[in-house]
């Protein structure tokens, strides 16, 4: 998918787990980034993008979030749910079928957009913040919902949910834990996410059946999944046992998990995995600032990118072709959406 390595353009370094290689994009033939904003955005925020070319997210205007839909041929459609105040669209599926959360009647509330524009808003019961995180292609949504106060007020208490087409919904909790954040749901409706016991947050997977497996990498003193394919890869981030370094982590349906970091990276978020095994997000240097946009390879192979102009690439989904959806701040401090080409 990306060629190979130009002997002057890279460097390799062995590492416990195996050899990694960094590669500049510079290295390869040029990608193509299509950069984007809604009409009267002054700040623009992609977070997924679907198998078929869709983009979602969200952007603001100067006085609120509104959510958006980009379509393959660059369309963009905004949209609220009614009585709104602030949008967050997370995740978009083939359907075209979008999902996120809305501010509204002092609260968060998850919804549903259909393809033709009918947005669905839910709570679990006795919720008081509800996030719908992920979508697949079912239809079946994702996320977490809180109860006895609100999630952002530090009062509540997280439980995971699967909304089901239908909308029917089942509340998740890993036993014998204080909280459970769904993350994402594949299309055989396996959830990951973290959880807590109190002893700092460890990744779990849920498979359709309801059964629950907890893991965290070797030294983790703190573990969050955030993505999972339709073979059971999830990757995420985990915290060094030190607790002052993130590293990214891979983890197969198996239970074998890999670490990984691009070269000099001083924190490394891993936020999205397609069904090639092939991971992107973002990484942060050691002892300079900014982030850059990263991809790594099945085989372990790191990519890493900014669009032009970024001095902070935030890359969120990637879909089955390899194609990346996020956003990059510029000079001037407005941040744009992107969808980078493979």
């Amino acid at each position: 998918m990306f060629g190979s390595c130009n002997l002057d353009k890279f460097l390799g370094y062995a590492v416990s787990f195996g050899l990694i290689v960094l590669c500049d994009e510079t290295a390869f033939a040029k990608s193509k980034f299509a950069i984007f904003d809604p009409p009267g955005s002054v700040g623009t925020f992609a977070y997924s993008i679907s198998n078929n070319g869709m983009a979602a997210g969200d952007y603001d205007d100067g006085t609120m979030l509104h959510g958006f839909v980009r379509l393959a041929d660059g369309t963009i459609t905004s949209f609220d749910p009614p009585e709104s105040t602030k949008t967050f669209t997370f995740e978009i599926n083939t359907e075209g079928t979008a999902t996120g959360a809305y501010f509204a009647g002092g609260m968060y509330h998850g919804y549903v957009r259909a393809a033709d524009g009918t947005i669905t808003s839910f709570d679990p019961p006795e919720s008081k913040d509800t996030f719908s995180e992920s979508i697949n292609d079912d239809g079946t949504a994702a996320g977490y919902y809180c109860t006895g106060g609100n999630c952002e007020d530090g009062f509540g208490v997280a439980h995971g949910f699967v909304r089901a087409p239908d909308g029917t919904i089942t509340s998740l909790d890993v036993p014998f834990t204080l909280l459970t954040v769904g993350q994402s749901i594949n299309s055989k409706g396996t959830v990951t996410g973290y959880c807590d016991a109190g002893f700092g947050p460890s990744g779990f997977v849920r498979t359709a059946d309801g059964e629950f497996t907890t893991f965290d990498p070797k030294n983790s003193s703190g573990t969050y999944a955030y993505d999972i394919n339709d073979k059971g890869a999830a990757t995420g981030f985990y915290y060094s046992e030190s607790g002052l370094t993130l590293h990214g982590f891979v983890r197969t349906s198996d239970g074998k998990i890999t670490k990984f970091d691009p070269l000099a990276s001083g924190a490394t978020y891993p936020f999205g995995i397609n069904d090639k095994g092939t991971i992107t997000g973002s990484y942060a240097p050691k002892r300079t600032f900014g982030s850059h946009g990263f991809i790594r390879a099945a085989d372990g192979t790191i990519t890493t990118f900014d669009p032009h102009g970024s001095t902070y690439t935030a890359p969120e989904g990637i879909n089955r072709k390899g194609a990346i959806a996020g956003f990059f701040e510029d000079s001037n401090n407005i941040t744009h959406g992107f969808v980078r080409s493979p």
